[in-house]
């Protein structure tokens, strides 16, 4: 009884000070207990009070929350370890109110497992390991080590196929249903063991069908199942016999990695692989089919509101066909998630994995919005990434799901068990954005969005498709898919910017952009679409879609694919490169005029006539189509090495082609080729970090040394792209820290910091083989300051410097950023020890520190400064430290007038005697350059713009100076 009392003081306590308090905090540990009050971190001396054990009791503790206190902020802390659930975690509308942040603990990467541990293994030769697993929910997964064993199958790669469909009609249709089919001689067997248990997955069409054996008849060699197929099990549109391979059959166990669980005896097998000592391995079967429920009831407008979900990692689950279904509808559209969400509303999900699951990894259904999936890897997961399915045309509003963002994600190796899942499936879903996402190794379409067939109402529209990397999608598996998968009236979509290479499906259809049945007022644009089986492109049938300034090449089918001619204009194909051999332009269905071509660029490498749907180029122009296009070399930069970057000489952009920046696409983390290294500055033999990719090429490789901004490190993910060009051109790279963010004396412009970036060449020249005639430093503001000041005191080193919205004058950006109030004059002053004036030391300090004292000494190198025109107003520093650094390095009668640079500065315009005296610049992409001006090696601009860098023009500029 004391012991319970004083545990109910205690708790008492803390209820009245979360009354008070602003934020609620608490905390679990699998070293908690759940008698104590899970207010602290740690337990305490007397093991009296501490974290909560488990994440259910804490859940628990959160909803047992009185409602003044759920009006405030509630953050659940997660400590390290492995947190078993037997059932997902529960979230329903009457349990919270306030926001409530689930996070890992700081530093910490907590497990959230479906799973239970498997141990008790006895050897049984031959490699051969058993032990009896007891529990009364079946499993199909097995994970040893952090990696997915397949149970026992055959053939072991590859397929059979079925030698005959009994009864078949040869006309029927292909969504004829099937409950039998009969094999060929020796494929199966009437006496394998558990014959109920074995499951038959068919490959056809764009499905797996996954049907439970019911009998083996080996006099007839026909094998009957527990349920029929949604379609006729023949490989495709044709009479020919589907493939198929036979799952958990305990006579197909034969290979290492294999497994077999005996459901009647409890017995698992197992064939470890090589060099694997099960005895010590960590080994999991999943018990839980999801692992988080949020529950908002979207009919009756109760929603569950304002939670994030931060730093988690989620594994481990497992899901069962019901038995009325064989999982062979489009895009496993029956898979569930392993996170689970219907009638949300403004939640968020980053900086998680999820992982070993038998499902697609998160689902939103009826009534999710306002929902942000970012920063997350997504990986061997048993059906598709990332599924949207909100409620269609007919439907209560209330059920509608959209605004949704998926951002910077990496989705790979998916569809495990339910192989047509798709990396990201937007069902029923308007006004998303998927963007910056890597998407990678699955068997059906890489993105879907749209579900209605046809020209009927649909509620997905006004969906963004952009910037993503999809590539090695179908793998030969299935047939009839795209990178992105488009269907049904979509006004508003936009697919653009994407690179979508290595799509490759079993028979037909591995195409590129692939707009299916209905699709309507969609725009594709900028996108690279490379090395797919089918065309880059193909529209089943559509109305007035418009194909726009995308490069598609080397299909190894058609280019180009229309299926169905309609009354109506189809789509408008303008302003593309077309690019490929040995195969014809146009494929398909060309009949009648309704689509329009023009401004394209096509070219053959093989220099054969380039014809289109069978006719000449000059008969083509005759039916009005493509009148303005040209058949010529578009001059990519190195097609050989996958590089579609266009040399600055392209015909294609003199034919009015937009350069398409391909820095910028993918997700925005350090790509896996860029490591984390240790170099030694010389300034004061210390080890300093960068991150660093050196190329596999045999021959000198341009050097580019990238700098960070003011307030970042060399860990800053806004260089990405950099990084990016120079993995696609094969050049060196390095990024150092230089002492870290400007707000101390060892950074911002100091001796150390100089020294620490010499030291970094100095590094890359030593384990890499350098051009010394390429070495190029980029930066944008507070690298823009770094680069300005290496261009001044060691202009002999670089072969030219990109400096972006830079400093050039210390003292004169702690006075402005003093009159502003922001954080970067405490920042100076830290850096300098004191205001101007305070000293002639710290004045000295401040000179030492600008570049603008020293530039002179640069002229000659080549030097590209930009800013953005709203700089100073929209962001942090004025264009006259752009402005003035560029007349140091200008002769007398290229400067920018000082009353010229105050109007700039105060109006954000140019004066009305400067504008429209600079040419466009398509290397600027949407960012109008404004003013231009170049005297000698000097070269200035302003842009419509803010605080920002832009790393493709920068490079392009870059790329072009040579010693």
């Amino acid at each position: 009884m004391k012991i319970l009392s004083v545990v109910f003081t205690v708790s008492l306590l803390f209820t009245t000070l979360l009354i008070s308090a602003e934020t609620v905090t608490f905390y679990v540990s699998p070293s908690g207990n759940n008698s104590w009050s899970g207010s602290i971190a740690y337990p305490n001396a007397d093991q009296s009070d501490g974290p909560f054990a488990t994440l259910e009791h804490a859940l628990q503790s959160v909803k047992a929350l009185s409602p003044n206190i759920r009006k405030n902020k509630i953050t659940l802390k997660i400590k390290q370890g492995r947190y078993e659930l037997s059932s997902p975690l529960l979230f329903e509308p009457q349990d919270f109110g306030k926001p409530l942040v689930i996070e890992a603990y700081s530093g910490e990467h907590p497990v959230i497992s479906g799973g239970k541990q498997i141990t008790g293994w006895k050897f049984k030769g031959n490699n051969l390991w058993q032990t009896k697993v007891e529990t009364d929910i079946p499993f199909r997964q097995l994970f040893v080590n952090g990696e997915r064993r397949f149970r026992a199958r055959t053939p072991n790669t590859g397929h059979f196929l079925i030698e005959e469909n009994p009864g078949l009609d040869p006309k029927a249709r292909y969504n004829t249903p099937a409950h039998l089919f009969r094999y060929a001689d020796g494929d199966m067997s009437g006496d394998w063991e558990n014959i109920t248990d074995i499951e038959v997955v068919v490959l056809h069409f764009w499905v797996d069908t996954h049907l439970p054996v019911k009998s083996i008849d080996d006099n007839e060699r026909i094998v009957t199942f527990q349920k029929s197929s949604r379609r006729k099990l023949t490989d495709d549109y044709n009479s020919s016999g589907a493939r198929y391979y036979i799952d958990n059959v305990y006579e197909g166990m034969d290979s290492p990695g294999e497994w077999y669980w005996d459901q009647k005896t409890g017995i698992l097998s197992y064939i470890a692989m090589p060099g694997e000592d099960i005895t010590s391995a960590e080994v999991y079967v999943p018990q839980c089919s999801q692992l988080l429920r949020l529950e908002g009831d979207p009919s009756a407008n109760k929603w569950i509101e304002n939670i994030q979900f931060k730093n988690l990692t989620f594994e481990h689950t497992d899901w069962q066909l019901p038995a009325d279904d064989a999982g062979d509808l489009q895009a496993a559209n029956t898979v569930p998630g392993t996170i689970y969400m219907t009638g949300v509303r403004n939640i968020r999900f980053e900086n998680s994995i999820i992982r070993h699951t038998g499902t697609y990894g998160i689902e939103l259904a009826d009534g999710c919005r306002e929902i942000q999936i970012t920063n997350n890897e997504l990986a061997d997961l048993g059906a598709g990434g990332i599924r949207l399915s909100g409620g269609d045309a007919k439907s209560d509003s209330l059920l509608r799901t959209g605004n949704i963002t998926i951002t910077n994600n990496h989705l790979h190796h998916m569809g495990q068990i339910y192989h047509s899942g798709v990396g990201i499936f937007l069902q029923n879903a308007d006004n998303n954005v998927i963007a910056h996402n890597h998407i990678h190794h699955l068997y059906y379409s890489g993105i879907s969005a749209g579900w209605v067939w046809g020209y009927t109402p649909s509620v997905s529209v006004n969906n963004h498709i952009e910037y993503n990397h999809i590539h090695h999608v179908g793998q030969k598996m299935l047939s009839d898919m795209g990178g992105v998968y488009l269907l049904g009236i979509s006004p508003g979509t936009v697919v653009r910017n994407n690179r979508i290479h290595d799509v490759d499906s079993w028979g037909y259809g591995g195409w590129g952009l692939y707009t299916d049945e209905g699709s309507t007022d969609i725009v594709l644009e900028n996108n690279i679409v490379y090395r797919t089986k089918s065309a880059g492109f193909h529209q089943h049938y559509g109305k007035e879609n418009i194909i726009r300034n995308n490069i598609f090449a080397l299909a190894r089918e058609q280019q180009i694919q229309r299926s169905r001619n309609e009354e109506h204009l189809s789509f408008t194909f303008e302003n593309n490169i077309v690019y490929w051999y040995g195969t014809d332009l146009l494929g398909k269905n060309w009949k009648e005029n309704n689509y329009r071509f023009n401004n394209n660029h096509y070219y053959r490498l093989d220099g054969k006539p380039v014809t289109f749907a069978g006719m000449s180029f000059d008969d083509w122009k005759k039916k009005g189509q493509d009148l303005n296009s040209q058949l010529e070399d578009p001059r990519f930069t190195n097609p050989d090495k996958d590089d579609y970057d266009l040399m600055v000489d392209s015909p294609a952009i003199r034919n009015g082609f937009s350069p398409i920046d391909f820095s910028a696409i993918g997700n925005r983390n350090w790509p896996e080729p860029v490591k984390e290294i240790q170099y030694l500055s010389k300034a004061d033999n210390s080890y300093q970090p960068a991150m660093f990719y050196q190329p596999d090429y045999d021959s000198p490789r341009p050097l580019l040394v990238c700098l960070h901004t003011w307030s970042g490190d060399y860990t800053q993910d806004s260089q990405v792209p950099q990084a990016r060009w120079c993995i696609e051109k094969g050049w060196i790279f390095i990024h150092p820290n230089f002492r870290g963010p400007n707000n101390r004396p060892e950074a911002t412009g100091s001796d150390l910091m100089i020294q620490d970036i010499l030291s970094a060449v100095d590094f890359a020249k030593g384990i890499a083989n350098v051009d010394t005639s390429r070495i190029y430093l980029l930066g944008n503001s507070g690298g823009g300051h770094a680069s300005l000041l290496m261009a001044a005191k060691h202009p002999g080193i670089w072969t030219a410097v990109s400096a972006w919205v830079p400093i050039s004058d210390i003292k004169a950006w702690y006075y402005e950023s003093r009159d502003l109030g922001n954080r970067y004059a405490d920042m100076i002053l830290n850096s300098t020890g004191g205001e101007p004036g305070t000293s002639k030391q710290v004045d000295e300090e401040y000179k030492n520190r600008s570049s603008l004292f020293f530039l002179q000494n640069a002229k000659g190198l080549p030097l590209d400064i930009n800013a953005g025109i709203h700089d100073g107003h929209t962001g942090s520093v004025p264009v006259s430290h752009t402005l003035n650094a560029f007349n140091v390095l200008a002769a007398d009668n290229d400067k920018i007038a000082k009353e010229d640079i105050d109007y700039i500065v105060e109006t954000q315009e140019l004066p009305d005697h400067l504008k429209n005296k600079c040419k466009a610049d398509i290397w600027y992409g949407d960012k109008t350059v404004l003013l231009r001006r170049q005297s000698g090696n000097a070269r200035v601009t302003l842009f419509e713009g803010g605080h920002e860098g832009l790393p493709y023009p920068a490079m392009k500029w870059l790329e072009q100076q040579k010693k």
